[in-house]
């Protein structure tokens, strides 16, 4: 795992700091490790587990965006049914509704993104404002699509749709709250 690490502040002059801070990406940076140093060498360490809502939430989030993902590409390509999206009117979707479907997965994850850089998982866009407005749109997206689901006639789209839809609004709300 050391060369996941990631030293706080990124930019460090090692030959004169007197701590060094490290946490990890790959464990959506809830552990913190602070390494104490002098003129001999390392005086003293610390770890620590940090494990905030946010972050719990980001790690919920990751396996719920792949399925809705896959759920859109699936319906893209007609190898899911119709019945499970869209109000369930159609068996094989029509031309356009795959389109939207193929247009929906990309956007999908570009939601999960925003929300993984609210929750401080990731730190690619440099806009924390923009960051913070997108978690709460991805949140009201899945609030409108919760409510849409709860009103489609369709059961097989009601039983995936609405826990799908309501895991995802209550987890943005979340991060886009806390974040």
């Amino acid at each position: 795992t050391a060369e996941r690490l990631e030293v706080r502040p990124a930019a460090v002059d090692v030959e004169r700091a007197s701590q060094l801070s490290f946490d990890a990406p790959g464990n959506l940076r809830t552990t913190l490790c602070a390494v104490s140093l002098d003129d001999v060498g390392v005086s003293g360490s610390d770890f620590t587990r940090v494990l905030r809502l946010e972050r719990l939430a980001a790690a919920l989030v990751v396996p719920l965006v792949a399925l809705l993902t896959a759920l859109q590409l699936g319906l893209a390509t007609g190898r899911v049914s119709g019945r499970m999206a869209w109000g369930g009117r159609f068996e094989t979707l029509p031309r356009s509704h795959r389109v939207a479907s193929a247009v929906t997965a990309p956007a999908v994850l570009a939601m999960g993104w925003i929300l993984l850089e609210r929750a401080g998982v990731t730190g690619l866009l440099g806009s924390a404002a923009v960051v913070e407005t997108g978690a709460w749109i991805v949140a009201l997206v899945f609030l409108v699509s919760t409510a849409g689901n709860l009103a489609s006639s369709s059961r097989s789209e009601r039983l995936l749709g609405i826990p799908l839809a309501t895991a995802m609004a209550i987890l943005s709300v979340v991060i886009a709250y806390s974040g």
